[in-house]
């Protein structure tokens, strides 16, 4: 609870069980649905990456709740015994990035990829988005993860960075500051150390922009502000936070 500048009353409504031993690829963002359940994204904990595709394991999925921590009777997987009742879509990495498009209630999500694979996704109710059955990356030593970059029964990303950008914070542009970028996605980047615009139309992926590269900063979050101006997150032992308005402004 916010009270004031301060949390207050905390108590946890979902933990992620058995534990893992340290701390990789935990998730850990969270979005309110028009019906007022919420996603919360779940890591496949690096050393884990099998688990995204079992459906008795919490990691490497999207979990949907209710406000008390209770998976709604509608998830896909809640009358499977052998599976997780909160658990809304599964098969993903490290999903950093998380967000719900106002006018039309669809959900966004990006994830990690291994070195390179990095993804945009829409999340649909019980898709598998394939990791690590299928991968655009392959893992740090440089061999292969799968041989398959994409499979009949997995859903397809929207969007994949070759090489990673390594994605971090998510949002829509909603606002009227900035005319021309109404119905952007904006994207930050830690490895590229950049923040990416994204265009989709249709579903598809129509233009990129990398900006504010001369910052040489890495961006942990995006926001829209409720004054029509975009708010980052600088990842540093000096991070900053940051806001963009037009320059007439």
């Amino acid at each position: 609870r916010l009270d004031g500048d301060r949390l207050t009353d905390g108590h946890i409504i979902f933990r992620a069980s058995p534990d893992k031993v340290g701390t990789g690829h935990p998730g850990g963002r969270i979005v309110f649905l028009p019906d007022e359940t919420l996603l919360l994204t779940v890591g496949d904990g690096y050393d884990f990456r099998d688990q995204a595709q079992n459906l008795n394991s919490p990691l490497g999925k999207i979990m949907r709740l209710d406000r008390e921590g209770r998976p709604p009777e509608n998830n896909p997987f809640a009358s499977r015994p052998e599976a997780i009742p909160a658990i809304f879509s599964y098969g993903h990495r490290n999903p950093q990035g998380l967000l719900v498009d106002p006018r039309d209630g669809t959900a966004w999500e990006h994830e990690h990829g291994p070195k390179g694979g990095d993804e945009i996704n829409r999340l649909q109710s019980g898709l598998n988005y394939g990791w690590p059955r299928t991968s655009f990356g392959v893992d740090y030593s440089g061999e292969l993860i799968s041989k398959e970059q994409t499979a009949k029964d997995i859903e397809p990303p929207v969007l994949v960075w070759v090489p990673s950008i390594a994605p971090s914070g998510f949002a829509l542009y909603l606002g009227d500051a900035f005319p021309e970028w109404k119905g952007d996605f904006f994207v930050g980047g830690l490895a590229e150390k950049s923040l990416r615009r994204v265009r989709m139309r249709g579903g598809e992926v129509v233009l990129q922009e990398i900006l504010l590269r001369e910052l040489k900063a890495r961006v942990r979050d995006v926001r829209n502000g409720p004054d029509g101006f975009l708010y980052l997150v600088t990842d540093a032992p000096e991070g900053s936070v940051l806001r963009l308005r037009p320059r007439t402004q």
